[in-house]
């Protein structure tokens, strides 16, 4: 399952219920939220010393209607309402299991480079 996705059909039914989910609040949700309701918070769900490092690396420019988007933020937040918003499996260019690299995308022909978002 997409956490991206996840996080907005979340998003959707919070708006539904007149409440704002704020992405900061959706991404906690999502990391160490998801931790504490297992009760692993101890060894996993944000990057304190001596946790367990397992995590993403998201592209920015995933796909040209992303990249022409996050071009335009003015926030991390804004950023990261963009994920939740548009985000899926596109977005994930490596994945790290406790700090071992698993999974790169590999280079597509048809994408150009990551150019640097400027903030």
């Amino acid at each position: 399952f997409s956490m991206f996705r996840t996080l907005s059909e979340a998003y959707k039914v919070c708006q539904l219920q007149g409440y704002s989910l704020h992405p900061h609040e959706a991404m906690c949700m999502a990391t160490l939220g998801n931790a504490e309701a297992l009760q692993l918070e101890a060894k996993i769900g944000n990057f304190a010393v001596n946790k367990e490092a397992d995590f993403i690396i998201i592209d920015p420019m995933a796909t040209d209607l992303i990249g022409r988007r996050v071009a335009q933020t003015k926030t991390i937040a804004d950023e990261l309402f963009l994920y939740i918003t548009l985000g899926d499996e596109r977005l994930v260019s490596r994945t790290y299991i406790n700090g071992m690299l698993q999974y790169a995308q590999a280079p597509s022909a048809n994408k150009k480079p990551s150019a640097e978002v400027k903030r």
